[in-house]
């Protein structure tokens, strides 16, 4: 945790370590010469339990073995916490796809609400959950959303492939996700001065009353030529 690296930078030891090791249960020997990631791979194994798995895992599951795995640093990046509407996304790899994370530990009943505001915003979206929710995951969620299972064994296996469709979604929506800095960037684009002061919601409520349909034909340009003058 955050808290044990601090302690270990500040002080070169960690009261908090020692502590967790105990509780935990790892039981490693506080004397080992061992160094201190062996204790956090001690524990990550625990985490990978079934009984135990909660976002963190499957995050880092979704890093090594999509990110890493299928792409690679070079040609794309991982956003997790992605804001979408009053939403928020576990996973964004920005190939416009999204990854929502349904642990052992959670319920699915967010889900329809929740895939019918990520649809609007990215071209595939997929769901991935663990073994204990296959039964019910099918009947609750979209035909063209991507069905992903993390194993007991911690391996990912696709069960159905998501559909990439960037028709289905919505300017507008997209326009609600970003940051301030990247607003600032389509606004200069279609010809508006930006406050550096304002924030997003500041900005967008009333672009939208005066320049909806400026906004949304800028955000249809397609990459190629938008990017033409770099």
């Amino acid at each position: 945790s955050a808290s044990v690296l601090q302690e270990l930078f500040r002080r070169g030891c960690s009261p908090s370590l020692e502590r967790l090791n105990r509780e935990s249960g790892l039981n490693i020997d506080p004397h080992s010469k061992d160094k201190i990631g062996t204790l956090f791979d001690r524990a990550f194994g625990q985490l990978k339990r079934c009984v135990h798995r909660k976002e963190y895992v499957y995050k880092k599951a979704l890093t090594q073995k999509v990110l890493l795995g299928i792409h690679s640093l070079q040609t794309a990046s991982m956003v997790t916490e992605c804001r979408v509407g009053w939403r928020k996304v576990d996973v964004v790899i920005p190939n416009n796809t999204v990854y929502e994370i349904k642990s052992e530990r959670d319920s699915l009943r967010p889900l329809v609400d929740q895939n019918d505001a990520f649809r609007r915003v990215f071209a595939m979206v997929n769901v991935i959950v663990g073994e204990n929710h296959m039964r019910d995951l099918e009947s609750m969620i979209s035909s063209f959303v991507g069905i992903m299972v993390l194993s007991d064994r911690y391996q990912i296996s696709t069960v159905r492939s998501g559909i990439d469709d960037a028709a289905r979604t919505d300017p507008e929506a997209i326009f609600y996700t970003i940051n301030q800095k990247e607003a600032s960037i389509i606004l200069r684009s279609v010809g508006k001065l930006v406050l550096e002061s304002l924030y997003v919601a500041d900005i967008v409520a009333p672009l939208y009353r005066r320049d909806r349909d400026r906004v949304n034909g800028a955000l249809r340009t397609p990459i190629c030529e938008a990017m033409a003058g770099r």
